[in-house]
């Protein structure tokens, strides 16, 4: 199935400065270097008999790239996203653009990757609230979204070398906070780190409410050192204009970009665009689930977290 042109009116390709230090970044220092583990990856895909027959080469290049060319860890990625597709279908099946929970999804967030890069060759994503009701909001139906997105991006010919997230926590309530800790966000979670090889190198929260920073204060903690270094919580929302610049921002936050859910508006048309594309994907899946890869994407029932934020004091 080929991917239409309508990503790359979405996303530019990487200067010549931006490609030298992307390569480097990724350990991809010639062509001769990735058409080799390439190969490498196809005959090895080809032995694996519970793999399915057809597997998109771009798939395989991003996350040969995500990983650095390290080949073991290149095969664990790929066959654990593959499997959380089989594992897990509430996210990885139905994923057409005109179901209605896509169509509530994209009514009621804003989700937008920034068309160029930063200097150091990251894609830049803007995620905030479109409709504010908590009633309107399932977290699994934005998530599904976000995934369709993010898979869009993950196919797109361009290389990049990471992901930088920004979140608007404007007019998030207690009801929003809970639905993405409710029962479904230790899943997420474990797809995000497992299943998916997400280069995530910064996070950038703007409007956050009392709440929403409580809680991070709370989470912070629990994550990864690497991850919690690079969460940053912003009093001043005109501060990430002085980060990315004006050039990389929607008009909301002071950008020179279109409003941002203008920008989202045309990301969702490019996902209605690849319905055929998100189809075809959902047989993209591993007949069966080998039990340490089952183990490794099983999402632990992490009460401890959950138990932290209910001891949060919700107005």
């Amino acid at each position: 199935m080929v991917m239409k042109n309508s990503l790359n009116t979405l996303l530019n390709a990487p200067t010549c400065a931006q490609l030298r230090t992307i390569r480097r970044n990724i350990n991809e220092e010639c062509e001769d270097k990735l058409r080799h583990n390439e190969r490498h990856m196809q005959q090895w895909i080809s032995y694996q008999r519970h793999f399915p027959q057809k597997i998109d080469a771009k798939l395989v290049r991003n996350v040969l790239r995500a990983n650095k060319h390290v080949l073991d860890r290149t095969k664990r990625k790929l066959e654990q996203q593959l499997a959380a597709r089989h594992i897990y279908p509430e996210f990885f099946q139905n994923r057409s653009p005109f179901s209605q929970e896509i169509e509530q999804a994209m009514s009621v967030v804003n989700i937008a990757y920034m068309p160029s890069m930063t200097q150091n060759g990251e894609r830049i994503a803007v995620f905030s609230l479109n409709r504010f009701e908590a009633a309107q909001f399932n977290s699994v139906h934005v998530i599904k979204l976000v995934l369709m997105i993010f898979d869009l991006v993950l196919s797109s010919e361009h290389i990049y070398a990471g992901d930088i997230a920004i979140f608007d926590g404007a007019h998030f309530s207690a009801a929003h906070v809970a639905q993405y800790l409710g029962p479904h966000f230790n899943t997420i979670m474990t797809i995000l780190k497992e299943a998916y090889s997400i280069r995530l190198k910064e996070i950038h929260v703007i409007n956050a409410p009392s709440l929403l920073v409580n809680m991070l204060a709370i989470i912070k903690p629990l994550l990864h050192p690497n991850l919690r270094r690079s969460i940053h919580i912003h009093e001043n929302p005109s501060q990430i204009l002085d980060i990315f610049g004006a050039q990389n921002l929607p008009s909301n936050y002071g950008g020179q970009l279109r409003t941002l859910r203008k920008m989202a508006t045309d990301w969702y048309d490019a996902v209605s665009d690849h319905a055929d594309w998100f189809q075809a994907q959902e047989s993209v899946q591993i007949s069966t689930v080998p039990q340490k890869t089952r183990s490794q994407l099983h999402s632990p029932d992490q009460m401890g977290l959950e138990g932290s934020f209910r001891q949060l004091n919700i107005d």
